[in-house]
């Protein structure tokens, strides 16, 4: 649900996307089946997310609806690859959207 509203947001013209972004972000720690990575990741809540770590100037030099499309590819791909017989693609591509920001 939180990727098709971000999606959808987004679709709209809206970069009012981060409580999806957490949204999702909380599902698949969920779906991980650990405990202690989905606690970790909703005790940290907004700071998870590197669009609020940036400053005012960095933020009026992204083209945000761009960057924003690029991180909802991220998502599906993240999603899609959700198959068990895919696990070690999925840990890979959730390494790179979430550590090579």
């Amino acid at each position: 649900m939180a990727l098709k509203n971000f999606e959808e947001q987004l679709a709209n013209g809206s970069t009012d996307v981060l409580q999806h972004d957490i949204e999702f972000h909380l599902q698949i720690a969920r779906a991980s089946g650990n405990r202690y990575f989905y606690d970790a990741l909703g005790q940290m809540g907004r700071a998870v997310s590197p669009r609020t770590r940036l400053g005012k100037a960095e933020i009026a030099e992204l083209d945000q609806i761009e960057r924003l499309r690029n991180v909802l590819s991220e998502h599906k791909a993240i999603y899609l690859s959700g198959n068990p017989a895919t696990r070690s693609r999925r840990r890979a591509r959730r390494h790179a959207h979430v550590f090579e920001q």
